[in-house]
């Protein structure tokens, strides 16, 4: 960690806008001193970048230089004892959030009500928001446990839920995204620029949340207390991009060999489209001269409508995570290369197995960690991130390690399925043999149909049909393609 006014007065690689950002960091009122961790300061570097694309005319930048000139943390708590108690807290009774939750970006604290059994005190934990009432409500659900819970939730189910807590807010600083809405209310916003809005509102708040974990025992925070932020990368042709957050602001063409093959409207549709899930790796390529490949187009290009400027060169970055640079898990005479191919290993914290025999797959490992929760998506591909690596992974039932063989081949079932079938062209009289069922998906849903009209949402091939299709080896019927043409059978 490196004292917040020793690294401002270094000048790492900041200019004069991105220093005055970080001048709340120094205010002598804070009530502790401010801390920049390894995390913060990649955070600060991309903001810098952020900042420098901007041009000088840039209505952001100009909203953004006048917002940090007058900007200065709002301090509504103080310290007593191990605690921060801030000066105004809300209760939740029967787990309601009442009206009039004060607006804006900043950091907050849970508090016990009581201490809990076992405890000598009251615990607290502290987080931070770009916006308190939005941050309120997904708290809400986490304690209602339809989000991924935390620690915090986890143990606050134990003792009441959300109404065993007070809430209160600690600092309060300018949401500049808000205040830009507010200042420019006829201004559209491509993405680039509200990717910069969103990333200076949230650097000082989670640099100061880091800060009280640093000096203040926030013992619901969990083990893991390194403040993440959502930015850790950014893509200078964003700022040519439309705003994705629902539909485009344009329509967005898809192009091969230099002809429009298909249009879009939203970024959702973008996805269906191009069988490509991640929507940022979408927005990269969108206007640039570099084609993404599509696994159900190929090779194409995606160019907003009207565009009308050469396409972008710039160099795609494709940044890896921070769990890239975690070490390896080690275990003393431990060979992970001994472990059975196929099922996956959960270790606790003494690193004895959950189960012995492993577990099927990560999604059989997230849901029987975490019993209570709905949904366990989030969970399973964090557990994905963490094999084989040296950092434990929250779960319902506790901190557990994952291992597995590293010649397993998780992905296998998910990009083939598990059912080796050949599909026969009942008109052609032919037969192609596949290794799942779907690769059919993929392969029939862009099947050359002279005189067919596109599939409908409700039309399209799907997975489940065709396994259907593939349990009673009957005929598959499709308002594209011929009816009963096609006929999937198990391989032998």
């Amino acid at each position: 960690m490196l004292q917040a006014a020793k690294y401002i007065g270094s000048g790492l690689a900041t200019i004069g806008l991105t220093k005055r950002l970080l001048l709340p960091l120094l205010s002598p009122q804070l009530l502790c001193p401010s801390v920049i961790s390894s995390e913060a300061e990649k955070a600060i570097i991309v903001v810098n970048e952020m900042l420098q694309s901007l041009p000088q005319d840039s209505l952001v930048l100009q909203h953004i230089t006048e917002v940090a000139l007058g900007a200065q943390v709002s301090i509504s708590a103080q310290v007593t004892g191990d605690l921060v108690i801030p000066t105004s807290q809300i209760e939740f009774p029967e787990g309601n959030i009442p009206s009039g939750i004060p607006t804006g970006a900043g950091v907050y604290a849970f508090t016990e009500l009581s201490p809990s059994k076992g405890q000598a005190g009251v615990q607290q934990a502290f987080g931070s928001t770009v916006g308190f009432p939005h941050r309120l409500k997904v708290h809400k659900s986490q304690f209602a446990g339809t989000s991924m819970p935390t620690n915090l939730h986890l143990h606050g189910n134990t003792i009441g839920g959300m109404s065993a807590f007070s809430w209160g807010i600690i600092y309060t600083l300018p949401n500049y995204l808000t205040s830009f809405y507010t200042s420019f209310p006829g201004y559209s916003l491509s993405q680039g620029e509200y990717d910069i809005l969103m990333a200076v509102s949230q650097l000082i708040p989670r640099i100061l949340e880091q800060s009280l974990f640093e000096h203040f025992a926030s013992t619901l925070t969990g083990d893991d207390r390194l403040v993440l932020f959502h930015y850790v990368e950014y893509f200078v042709g964003s700022l040519m991009m439309p705003l994705f957050l629902g539909d485009t602001a344009k329509l967005v063409h898809i192009i091969a060999d230099g002809v429009i093959i298909q249009t879009a409207n939203s970024i959702a549709e973008l996805v269906r489209i191009l069988g490509v899930k991640s929507r940022r790796t979408i927005g990269k390529y969108i206007n640039h001269i570099v084609p993404i490949y599509s696994p159900l187009l190929g090779t194409v290009n995606i160019v907003v409508d009207g565009y009308d400027q050469p396409l972008i060169t710039d160099p795609i970055i494709h940044r890896k995570g921070s769990e890239e640079s975690l070490p390896m898990l080690s275990m003393q005479g431990f060979d992970p290369t001994s472990l059975p191919l196929g099922p996956v290993f959960a270790l606790d914290s003494d690193f004895n197995y959950y189960n012995g025999e492993g577990l099927s797959s990560v999604a059989q490992a997230a849901k029987l960690l975490n019993p209570s929760s709905p949904n366990t998506r989030g969970m399973a591909q964090k557990i994905s991130r963490h094999m084989n690596l040296n950092r434990s992974v929250l779960t319902e039932l506790g901190y557990f390690y994952f291992i597995e063989n590293p010649d397993n081949n998780r992905f296998l079932g998910v990009q083939q399925g598990i059912y080796a079938c050949d599909l026969y062209d009942l008109e052609l009289g032919t037969c192609v043999h596949f290794d799942g069922l779907k690769p059919i998906v993929r392969y029939l849903a862009w099947y050359e149909c002279p005189g067919k009209t596109p599939l409908s949402r409700t039309q399209k091939v799907t997975y489940d049909r065709l396994k259907t299709c593939y349990s009673n080896s009957t005929s598959f019927d499709d308002a594209r393609i011929l009816l009963k043409r096609f006929k999937i059978v198990p391989s032998k």
